[in-house]
């Protein structure tokens, strides 16, 4: 009977230790995520670590047994590139695949965040270029709350208000432009950065029509 309580006492004193364990290796898992290098030129796009670079490809989203499936490519040209300094620093982005090798001409307010980016883009049914930016707004956060993209030929076409989710993920934006939609978004994968790797964004236009994409990002670090 001695013997049997000693085997107890041991089975007790071993999960004990299991679950101080676990909950040491949950906190620093925390205390990682939670101490990432950070710069407001990545929080603009979501971003957090020593970011190098960051793909951005769209394809369409094939729901099969209740999951998305990454389909073909949504369009052959669009895509979104970003480049940071090894500081964090914004030093490139286009959002065509390879087409855009021109300067950013970079705005910022007086706590150092991005509130413009402007640049020359290929005009591919007329040849040429014309210049294409985007305008951000900031919330009490930090956070991008509003975003207004722009270019030389078509202007007031969109205008975005920007909801985040308790773990400061996007889940909606509301299009107040010229086109109205609203777009929702469901996240499937993170990396080891918590960054978003693999997402569903699902547009509802004013028509009562959903356009579902699968994102995908590929991130690289210093």
């Amino acid at each position: 009977m001695k013997q049997l309580s000693k085997i107890l006492k041991n089975i007790k004193t071993f999960w004990g230790y299991l679950f101080i364990l676990a909950l040491c290796l949950n906190f620093m898992s925390c205390t990682k995520a939670s101490n990432e290098f950070l710069t407001p030129d990545l929080a603009l796009f979501a971003l957090k670590g020593k970011v190098k670079e960051c793909q951005t490809n769209f394809y369409k989203a094939i729901e099969k047994d209740g999951q998305y499936l990454k389909g073909e490519k949504e369009d052959q040209y669009r895509s979104k590139s970003l480049k940071y300094s090894i500081l964090g620093e914004l030093i490139f982005t286009t959002d065509y695949d390879s087409l855009n090798n021109k300067s950013n001409t970079v705005k910022r307010n007086a706590k150092g965040r991005i509130t413009e980016i402007s640049n020359e883009s290929p005009w591919i049914e007329e040849g040429g270029t014309y210049t294409q930016g985007e305008v951000w707004e900031y919330d009490n956060y930090g956070r991008p709350c509003r975003h207004i993209p722009y270019d030389d030929v078509e202007a007031d076409y969109a205008d975005d208000r920007i909801e985040y989710d308790n773990e400061n993920n996007i889940i909606r934006i509301e299009d107040k432009g010229r086109f109205p939609s609203t777009t929702t978004y469901q996240y499937i994968e993170f990396d080891q950065h918590n960054n978003w790797i693999k997402r569903v964004s699902a547009c509802l236009n004013e028509f009562d029509q959903t356009k579902k994409v699968y994102e995908e990002r590929n991130i690289t670090y210093y």
